[in-house]
């Protein structure tokens, strides 16, 4: 449970950030992916949402709540690096990073509730690596603009 509670955490603390990044840009600038773009991530998104609680509830017992919990911040972290300011170079990277992180903690969830699988603990870890890495690297690089 604590470790839950870290890692939810940190996924807050990543949602802060990339809403923040939001600021970079002056309100009169379209330079944020279209309104039909973040509709379609959100279908998106929440369609992954539902379906991986959906899968894992027979399996969660008193964690039902927190494991909701934990898969709508890892949704929402998804979806704000999405919103972040497109015409920035780490863009993509970010997203990419996020993407890891979804995919880390959804091989994590299954493996943990509904029963392990061979090499799990190899996936988790290089999905998570990657994912840190990704983001790591995107603010590294900066806000830089495309020119």
């Amino acid at each position: 449970m604590l470790g839950l509670a870290s890692f939810l955490a940190g996924h807050i603390l990543y949602i802060v950030g990339f809403m923040k990044d939001r600021k970079l840009v002056e309100p009169t600038e379209n330079q944020f992916v279209s309104k039909s773009s973040v509709m379609a991530w959100t279908g998106v998104i929440g369609v992954y949402a539902i379906c991986i609680f959906s899968y894992l509830l027979p399996f969660l017992g008193e964690m039902a709540l927190p494991v909701l919990l934990y898969v709508s911040a890892i949704s929402v972290m998804l979806w704000a690096a999405i919103r972040r300011p497109n015409h920035l170079l780490n863009y993509k990277v970010i997203i990419i990073g996020a993407l890891f992180f979804i995919v880390s903690d959804t091989i994590l969830a299954i493996s943990i509730f509904k029963g392990y699988f061979p090499y799990a603990s190899i996936f988790v870890m290089t999905t998570y690596g990657l994912a840190q890495l990704f983001i790591a690297s995107g603010y590294a690089a900066g806000d830089k603009r495309i020119q």
